[in-house]
């Protein structure tokens, strides 16, 4: 599935299909695309959202309970998660949405959230739902919201990313460091005690255990038994504006930078994939490994994969 400035495209096998505004959609410019777990496809237009099921496209925006309001973004965990108990929550300007079987109810994000600008969503192990704000973290749990400061700091409440280690505690990517909280705690790390850099870019939980901090002019930090080690350009990481990590099915660590390329960082060694190296890219923005084992890379002139070498 993709989606165009002309509209949705499908691709399925050798057979293509496009869908537009005659099949239904809200508008022709498609801006995000989610799926849930029961295989229907959530459309983001410019004229508001749709759901394809069945291979028919229904119109959700100006329903009852739905906002006819544009959805900027439906493509990741900012601004729809579904939960364990197949309900869909979705993000606009102002409220929050949460749908289960065709019922919608209505959240004032002023009211209920730390902060209404949500960053990302995630469900923790006991099925409490976080968002991480732009001013503190927010649980939803029982039927209540629960809202936590970092801190008083603007910046360090700031929350961007939300990982869960196998503990149970929550690892935060915030404004100024990263956070741990964990017993309605919060511990943060930042330059005083051992990252590199505050400005954090990603957070990646390995098999291991271990945390990866990807920085923004520092490298790449493992926490790991209560210590920092930093990967930068001094044992050679490429660049040290990380921008996206991602661990294989090998235990290897992709690391993607602005301007470095690629880096994959196995058994301690560190090989990299820039231009010198005949990679066609410099600017990393994603990386993902699908179940086959291929890795896709998004970068800034175009989608690659790297498969087999």
């Amino acid at each position: 599935w993709i989606g165009t400035q002309g509209g949705l495209f499908e691709a399925r096998g050798e057979n293509f299909r496009t869908y537009t505004m005659k099949d239904g959609l809200p508008a022709d410019t498609v801006i995000g695309l989610y799926r849930d777990s029961k295989e229907n496809l959530w459309i983001s237009t410019l004229g508001g959202l749709a759901r394809l099921s069945g291979g028919k496209i229904e119109r959700m925006s100006g329903q009852k309970d739905f906002p006819d309001t544009l959805f900027v973004r439906l493509n990741g965990p900012a601004n729809c998660f579904e939960d364990r108990t197949g309900r869909l929550w979705f993000s606009t300007r102002t409220q929050l949405l949460a749908y289960s079987n065709g019922v919608v109810t209505r959240y004032d994000k002023k009211s209920v959230l730390s902060d209404p600008g949500i960053n990302a969503m995630h469900e923790d192990a006991s099925g409490t739902v976080w968002f991480a704000t732009a001013g503190g973290l927010t649980s939803f749990a029982g039927g209540t919201f629960t809202k936590y400061a970092v801190s008083q700091n603007a910046d360090e409440n700031t929350i961007f990313v939300i990982q869960e280690d196998r503990e149970g505690s929550l690892w935060l990517a915030t404004g100024k460091g990263i956070a741990r909280f964990a017993d309605g705690m919060f511990e943060r790390f930042d330059r005083t005690n051992g990252l590199s850099d505050n400005s954090v870019q990603d957070l990646l939980i390995d098999r291991e255990g271990s945390i990866w901090v990807g920085t923004n002019g520092g490298g790449v930090d493992r926490f790991r038994d209560e210590k920092f080690v930093t990967y930068s350009p001094k044992v050679g990481l490429s660049y040290d504006l990380v921008t996206a990590i991602t661990e294989d099915r090998t235990g290897a660590v992709w690391i993607g930078t602005s301007f470095g390329g690629l880096n994959r960082l196995k058994d301690g060694v560190i090989t990299v994939f820039d231009n010198k190296r005949g990679t066609p890219f410099q600017e990393v923005r994603a990386l993902s490994e699908d179940k086959e084992g291929t890795l896709w890379i998004g970068a800034r002139g175009g989608l690659y994969v790297l498969k087999n070498g």
